[in-house]
């Protein structure tokens, strides 16, 4: 237990990302994760020859790993998608330098000069998986509609603000974990029961510590937006101190 609680310090770091789209690392850390924690309780199942629990886990992980594989393949055209709009709008203002661009369209409908999707700046929400027109949606190959919800979910997930899609994941995989835990209540496997309720227990810890940073944060921005004053401090402490020394009444008289 005490090598996945090391391990979910990078998870706790890629959840906390903003400054880019960290997506595809982050569904790699989950992974890893996700593989050690089942590791711990299969071993614990295995000790305990706990069978039937130890045949659950042999058959929930290959589609788990399966799932993950396809939304992490996802993830990847979207990114390629963005940087290959990244680059053609890059060369139409190259092209289009004084003058209006007003009207003209880009190959997938989108105006020159509006305000088209930034994945790295933020400036707007890249056309997502289920919003495309169906005539320029790529060919997929079938999944099931858990796997393409949960496509969807990380598709239209924002890199800046992860909370519901680390709500989601953290549902969906603690309900596989809680499957695996009903067959070993069944199998009355104590020992694998006992170690799944911590691994559950410690999970659930991390979730909570995410939310509740994650809702300082928001707070701290909100008291920052409706209080200028605060702007910018906490980043960079100086700033608000020279902006003291350069108010009227806190210079030093002159001698």
């Amino acid at each position: 237990m005490e090598e996945i609680a090391g391990k979910s310090q990078s998870e706790m770091r890629q959840w906390q990302q903003k400054r880019y789209d960290n997506k595809t690392m982050l569904i790699r850390t989950l992974q890893k994760q996700f593989e050690d924690e089942i590791g711990f309780i299969r071993k614990a199942a295995v000790d305990e020859e706990a069978k039937k629990t130890t045949a659950a886990i042999d058959s929930m992980l290959p589609k788990r790993q399966e799932r993950f594989k396809k939304v992490s393949k996802e993830l990847l055209i979207q990114r390629r998608e963005q940087r290959q709009m990244e680059s053609t709008r890059g060369r139409g203002r190259t092209r289009t330098t004084g003058r209006s661009t007003r009207g003209r369209t880009s190959q997938r409908g989108q105006q020159y000069g509006s305000d088209m999707t930034d994945p790295y700046g933020g400036r707007g929400d890249v056309m997502s998986r289920t919003t495309r027109p169906q005539s320029t949606r790529r060919p997929t190959e079938q999944v099931d509609m858990e796997t393409e919800n949960e496509i969807n979910q990380w598709l239209q997930a924002g890199f800046e603000d992860k909370t519901n899609l680390a709500e989601a994941v953290h549902q969906q995989l603690r309900l596989e974990i809680e499957s695996v835990r009903g067959v070993a209540v069944e199998e009355q496997a104590k020992k694998t029961t006992a170690a799944i309720d911590g691994l559950l227990l410690y999970r659930q810890m991390r979730f909570e510590a995410y939310i509740s940073k994650m809702g300082e944060e928001q707070q701290t921005l909100r008291q920052q937006t409706q209080d200028p004053r605060l702007r910018g401090r906490g980043r960079y402490p100086q700033d608000g101190q020279m902006q003291q020394q350069n108010q009227p009444g806190i210079r030093g008289r002159r001698r």
